[in-house]
């Protein structure tokens, strides 16, 4: 049976990046490692495709100015803050969007557990009340 947590589009990439970005050191078991790169984060993907072809972007700027050595700082100033200006209009524009994340049972149990998991999610998320408001998402997609 499927769940679907229906939360912030900003929120989910908060949750994707981070799950990304944990050293798998830091996941209890190896299955839990596996069903985060098999299910979850490509469920999470798909509801921050924006974000993620933003963030290629980024990347490209920055191995740009990393690598154009005649490129002037006046110049790299520039375009750094071009990309700042177009991320910041995005997540305006979309980052509130209501999104789903649909996953099989099992998958929804482990994403709201690495959720709750000390040291987690309490630290993906900036303000306790984004955080009351995914604890409530979360609750209600177990149901």
């Amino acid at each position: 049976m499927s769940k679907t947590l229906k939360t912030k589009r900003v929120f989910v990439y908060a949750i994707y990046n981070n799950l990304r970005m944990t050293p798998p050191k830091d996941y209890p078991t190896v299955q839990e490692i596996k069903s985060t790169i098999n299910s979850i984060l490509p469920a999470l993907k798909e509801a921050v495709s924006g974000y993620l072809d933003l963030f290629k972007k980024v990347e490209a700027l920055g191995e740009r100015i990393r690598n154009d050595k005649d490129l002037p700082e006046a110049e790299s100033k520039k375009l750094i803050d071009a990309m700042n200006a177009e991320w910041k209009e995005y997540n305006q524009a979309h980052g509130n969007d209501l999104v789903e994340v649909a996953l099989d049972e099992e998958g929804m149990k482990t994403l709201k557990g690495q959720f709750e998991r000390d040291k987690w999610g309490k630290n993906w998320i900036a303000t306790i009340e984004e955080y009351s408001e995914l604890l409530d998402a979360f609750a209600e997609a177990v149901k």
